[in-house]
């Protein structure tokens, strides 16, 4: 536009109405770069969806919450079983014992 600044038409000596010829191009090109962006954004395909972090947050602070219930729990079991007295049952089962066969 300004290499042919020299053969712009002088309208009663001035040129206003060659700037806004200039003015108005530039606006076109504008509008069409636009068009043309949002043609191509409309064709590319959709983000993939995003789950929300708020639901994995949440269930962490859950197990938290549990994890020190068990704990707080445990501290408060004795730190070794009983020993079982010689008259009461083990409760244990032999393995390896098999039945005869007939």
């Amino acid at each position: 536009m300004w290499r042919r600044r020299d053969r712009a038409v002088h309208f009663e000596g001035s040129l206003v109405p060659w700037l806004l010829g200039v003015a108005n191009n530039v606006v076109r090109n504008l509008n069409r770069a636009r068009r043309r962006y949002d043609a191509a954004l409309f064709k590319l395909p959709s983000p993939p969806a995003v789950p929300d972090p708020a639901d994995d947050i949440a269930q962490r602070l859950d197990d938290e919450s549990r994890m020190r219930e068990v704990l707080r729990e445990r501290s408060l079991l004795p730190a070794s079983p009983p020993a079982p007295s010689p008259d009461e049952p083990s409760g244990r089962v032999a393995l390896g014992t098999a039945w005869p066969r007939e």
